[in-house]
């Protein structure tokens, strides 16, 4: 029986995503083989090429020429988008040094269509979209631009040309991005698709129409994908990993297509969509489409199915999998099954994936973006999240409450089959939180055992790492991700996040201090939170950069799911939750009542604003409560004292 593991229209375009490579090491273990496709690379390049410049101006003709002066502007380019658009892509592909040479002389490409090339379309893992103007900087800005985070600069060698002109070639795609999302197709991006019809969707019935209704260009383009791995694969079993929103329509339209074509295909949906929103599903239409719809770690929930559909198992013994059973949904789990240690997984395969296709985007030519922007190895250090307190957090999930470390030494032998098998020496750990005891075990070994790697992972800012800093570094890590979400002690102790302000800064420093670039992620609208502890927040931030404590930061507006410890205890928090209605298809973000909220939605725009200045160096002479100008809430000064951070660090 042949196995095809696919990522489906549209996941990133930076790199594979890893779940498809995690079952397929997996099956290895269990003397089985799979066929990896990422099937949203295939659609997007098909796109992204002159064929499909030609087809886009096709189909614009087709439905009726708009009137936008962006788009009248592309029609007039066309030609010179389709002859260009190959060298964009080999740009940012990074495999052919004479397309950025190319990328680079004026005039070579078609003018922006935003001003000054502005970056439109939100980048990868959210960042919030940044729109640098190159023509419109000072000589001053523009080498702090190209020279800004120094120890990414330091670990990937990269020259600010190279940057520069990927940025170029990244704003070119998303000019294409711009004019189809106008014109033939407003649910495309460029690391999305139809991301509206899933994100916390009660009801079947719009992906359901949208299935059964009239093609447009994406969707043909996803056909002939689906259509075109049947074809020269021949799976018996079709396994869809569904990480995010922007990739279930994707998903269901491949699985429709090939069991239009043979209708004997098994199809198996899993990933992290599907563990957080579909967990009380009752709809049996999903099924029209679906054969089995499998719940948190895909490894033995794959490993049943397999063996049910080759008779070797019995229909009650399957593993957190959905089924459809005389028009109903049945959830089947046999409680004898277990989880396959994580030491026992196997190490993640790409084997068949086209590792020099992928897109190294560049919605700025900062070198931050290297981070999220660039092909990585994908490993993780231990499964689940080793503090499991968090009160905004899934903690009611597996994927956070089953904490398991890895053994050092299955680590160190997973990075070398994994640079043995890609070439790579760059690893992404993609761990909820690295443990930290695990972190410098790993830092210690890769250098004793003379292990060259670069590496990056998230982490807790926990007070294990606020020393430890030179010995990551020493050992290849180049930037550390973690969550300070507020500056306000009594916030924090709501979030329970167990790490106070003053450890956060310290930890911050030390590892910035080491050479390790840092970004950390920050909520606002958390309940109760005001106006005094956002502005607070902003300042606390602010004053980090200045300190050059941080590099990077992100702002996340504030949902409430129903498997965290808010939503089990909402009064704790401020809150009253509204009357919980079960859906027959998604259930995941609850809405909830705070007596006297503010308009905190209001706070997103200057938040995200200020911190992109702060990436370059820019208005952190600022008072804080200026970048909230134009909103209707009156916000007040900081109370933070100027040297808060200085004072600790």
């Amino acid at each position: 029986m042949n196995i095809l593991l696919v990522n489906p229209p549209l996941t990133q375009p930076t790199g594979p995503y890893p779940a498809i490579g995690y079952l397929g090491g997996f099956l290895r273990t269990i003397d089985r083989s799979a066929t990896l496709a990422d099937a949203s690379l295939t659609v997007l390049l098909r796109l992204l090429s002159a064929d499909g410049v030609r087809d886009v101006v096709a189909e614009i003709a087709s439905v009726g020429a708009s009137t936008d002066p962006l788009v009248q502007r592309f029609l007039a380019d066309a030609e010179q988008y389709a002859a260009t658009v190959n060298t964009a892509v080999a740009c940012v592909q990074g495999r052919d040094h004479g397309a950025a040479v190319r990328a680079m002389r004026p005039g070579f490409f078609p003018a922006p269509l935003e001003r000054q090339g502005a970056w439109a379309t939100q980048a990868y893992y959210n960042l919030q979209s940044v729109e640098v103007q190159l023509g419109g900087l000072t000589t001053t800005q523009r080498e702090r631009l190209l020279a800004s985070t120094t120890p990414l600069r330091v670990a990937f060698g990269t020259s600010s040309e190279i940057d520069e002109a990927r940025y170029r070639s990244s704003v070119v795609l998303s000019d294409l991005a711009t004019v189809v999302r106008l014109t033939i197709d407003p649910e495309f991006e460029l690391e999305t698709y139809a991301e509206r019809l899933s994100d916390d969707c009660a009801s079947f019935d719009a992906l359901r129409d949208r299935l059964e209704g009239a093609t447009g260009l994406l969707d043909r383009y996803i056909d002939d994908t689906a259509g075109a791995l049947v074809g020269a694969h021949r799976p018996g079993v079709v396994g869809f990993s569904v990480p995010f929103p922007g990739s279930v329509y994707g998903a269901l339209r491949m699985a429709r297509r090939m069991k239009t074509i043979d209708a004997s295909i098994r199809v198996v949906f899993g990933g992290g969509w599907i563990n957080t929103q579909l967990r009380e599903l009752s709809d049996p239409r999903l099924f029209d489409y679906v054969d089995f719809v499998t719940l948190d770690d895909g490894e033995r929930p794959l490993q049943c199915v397999l063996e049910l559909i080759e008779g070797h198992r019995a229909p009650e013994q399957l593993c957190r999998t959905f089924v459809r059973r005389d028009g109903r949904v049945v959830y089947v789990h046999d409680p004898r099954e277990r989880d396959v240690p994580w030491s026992k997984t196997g190490t993640p395969t790409s084997v068949g994936l086209p590792l020099d296709r992928y897109l190294a985007l560049r919605p700025t030519v900062q070198a931050f973006q290297s981070l999220w922007g660039s092909r990585w190895n994908k490993l993780t250090l231990a499964h689940g999240c080793y503090w499991n307190k968090c009160s905004f957090c899934d903690t009611g999930l597996d994927y956070i409450n089953r904490y398991e470390q890895v053994p050092v030494g299955v680590l160190i032998d997973r990075i070398k089959r994994m640079i043995d098998e890609t070439g790579e020496t760059g690893f992404h750990f993609v761990d909820e939180a690295m443990p930290p005891a695990l972190m410098r075990a790993l830092a210690e070994r890769l250098i004793a055992e003379r292990v060259s790697i670069a590496w990056w992972g998230n982490a807790r800012f926990d007070r294990a790492l606020e020393d430890m800093g030179p010995v990551l570094a020493a050992s290849g890590c180049v930037a550390i991700t973690g969550g300070l979400e507020t500056a306000s002690e009594r916030t924090l102790a709501l979030m329970e996040k167990g790490v106070p302000l003053a450890q956060g800064a310290r930890v911050c420093h030390g590892l910035a201090h080491a050479g390790i670039f840092v970004h950390a992620y920050l909520i606002y609208g958390f309940p109760t939170e005001t106006a005094q502890e956002t502005v607070d927040a902003l300042e606390f931030v602010r004053q980090l950069f200045a300190a050059g404590a941080l590099h990077s930061a992100m702002w996340h507006y504030f949902g409430l799911t129903a498997y965290s410890p808010m939503a089990r205890d909402p009064q704790k928090y401020g809150i009253t939750l509204a009357p919980r209605v079960t859906h027959p298809f998604s259930n995941y973000l609850l809405d909830f009542d705070e007596p006297g909220r503010i308009d905190h939605a209001s706070f997103g725009e200057g938040l995200r604003r200020a911190v992109t200045q702060f990436r370059l160096g820019i208005g952190l002479d600022r008072p804080a409560q200026t970048w909230f100008a134009g909103i209707s809430i009156e916000m007040p000064a900081t109370t933070l004292r100027p040297d808060f951070v200085t004072s600790i660090i």
